[in-house]
């Protein structure tokens, strides 16, 4: 398989990037980010990346210039995908990266997103394989502005300091479960009580001052827990 090129947006990436976008974060047509916003917003200095193979967009991510406190300017991270063919293959932590290449060279030290937290596959990226830290806990975050059906759409904060060392290994000190690959969340009750479940935990982990560090998963009973330690 051809290794996709990941370089800056081009106009014509905007609307087959923000359908990728809206359908990888289960965006109805009424919730998705028109193409024509998104190339304003990157003229207004945003970060549209697009990983091409050949012809084909076959990954994107967009993030936005957020003024987090007087001069202080910060992106956030509106989200990326990759087409189901290349998931697996490294080109989400690619798409990061350059985002955080372009950030620092724009002076920028921190990113920051949300996800949702029954997102195992995008927490272990973020978390393990970025060096982010999970900070805060949304419950039923679009209450009002999205229809989310019955299950409410938690999310969970996300922030990745650019210029920081390395973080060593550490030991959690408290331990969250979570459902990985093969647990159906397709079942409203399944969907509903892992919501639920994961809400209270991860509202008291970091209710006692802690942060999220990483996930580990048994591979043979393929469950998996996130990690939680001190804030430093």
């Amino acid at each position: 398989m051809e290794e996709p090129l990941i370089r800056s947006a081009e106009p014509g990436d905007l609307v087959a990037g923000t359908a990728l976008l809206a359908d990888a974060l289960g965006f109805s047509e009424s919730d998705r980010i028109p193409g024509w916003l998104a190339k304003d917003a990157q003229e207004g200095g945003a970060i549209a990346l697009a990983a091409v193979a050949g012809r084909e967009l076959v990954g994107f991510s967009l993030a936005l210039p957020a003024l987090r406190a007087p001069g202080v300017v910060e992106l956030f991270s509106c989200g990326i995908a990759v087409v189901p063919s290349h998931r697996r293959s490294g080109l989400g932590r690619r798409l990061k990266l350059e985002q955080r290449r372009q950030a620092l060279e724009l002076g920028i030290r921190i990113i920051r997103w949300r996800a949702d937290p029954l997102n195992v596959a995008g927490l272990r990226l973020y978390l393990d394989g970025l060096g982010a830290r999970l900070v805060g806990y949304r419950p039923d975050a679009y209450e009002g502005v999205r229809d989310d059906g019955a299950v409410p759409h938690d999310d969970v904060d996300i922030e990745w300091r650019l210029d920081s060392p390395p973080i060593a290994p550490m030991t959690a000190s408290q331990l969250v479960e979570l459902p990985w690959e093969g647990a159906s969340l397709a079942g409203e009750r399944e969907r509903r009580r892992w919501r639920t479940a994961v809400r209270e935990a991860m509202c008291a982990a970091l209710g006692s001052g802690s942060v999220g560090i990483g996930v580990d998963r048994e591979p043979v009973s393929g469950r998996a827990w996130m990690r939680f330690e001190a804030a430093l």
